[in-house]
């Protein structure tokens, strides 16, 4: 192609995107735009689901967006749940809160054609997973997906193949925010600290070469968001 072919695309000033629920982090992203991959890294425990639980609420009760949910881990049933759990400021999951039937249902009910969800019984499969957001976006008109956790794309691989499996995934994924106006926020596990360092259970930072997969995802992807947290004096003596 010719610079004629594509000037009036080019041409086009850059917009600020959607707003995260962290104003620090729309600064420093710009916001939330189309043809972009975030990744979110963190240890076990520290905070990734409810990063990724309070983004959801914000672009869904807040930006007034649809979003696609890839919750590999967890079935529809609990995500939803959690989700609810948001908007109504107690959480529907845990055996010791009270609440009414009616405020769950409603609360729930609230969230239809606002969310859809991929039943992760189906595949877990990335070629399954990118028709089903290809769907979602075509059909549904949802423009921002989840996919919790990434790693569970390539849980099925050896050491030794996951590595070239997930590389080949990352670039299939690059094509695709391409190929349509859509973000995609991937949730990841990371390498544990070396044992003579401060382990990130202790609030140590997360580095991008830590990501379990990092050189695919440094290549491929356009933002890496790290959540660090001391987890050690979390209960009360």
């Amino acid at each position: 192609v010719d610079i004629p072919d594509f000037i009036e695309k080019a041409m086009l000033k850059p917009e600020m995107g959607l707003s995260f629920p962290w104003p620090t982090v729309t600064r420093a992203c710009f916001g939330i735009r189309p043809h972009t991959i975030h990744v979110v890294g963190a240890a076990p425990k520290i905070g990734k689901t409810d990063h990724e639980h309070q983004l959801v609420h914000h672009l869904v009760y807040h930006e007034d967006q649809k979003v696609g949910m890839f919750d590999l881990e967890n079935s529809p049933v609990k995500t939803a749940k959690k989700l609810a759990s948001k908007e109504a400021k107690k959480d529907f999951t845990r055996p010791d809160i009270e609440y009414e039937d009616d405020e769950l249902r409603s609360t729930l009910m609230g969230l239809e054609g606002k969310v859809r969800f991929y039943d992760r019984g189906a595949s877990r499969d990335w070629e399954d997973i990118r028709i089903a957001m290809q769907e979602m976006h075509l059909l549904d008109g949802i423009n921002i997906f989840i996919i919790d956790p990434l790693t569970a794309l390539v849980s099925r691989f050896s050491s030794s193949e996951a590595n070239d499996a997930l590389n080949a995934i990352c670039t299939d994924m690059s094509d695709f925010v391409n190929s349509y106006p859509v973000t995609l926020f991937c949730y990841t596990h990371v390498n544990p600290k070396p044992k003579s360092s401060k382990p990130h259970e202790t609030g140590a930072k997360v580095y991008s070469s830590e990501f379990t997969g990092s050189r695919a995802m440094e290549k491929w992807f356009h933002y890496g968001h790290d959540i660090s947290r001391d987890r050690t004096d979390e209960c009360p003596p």
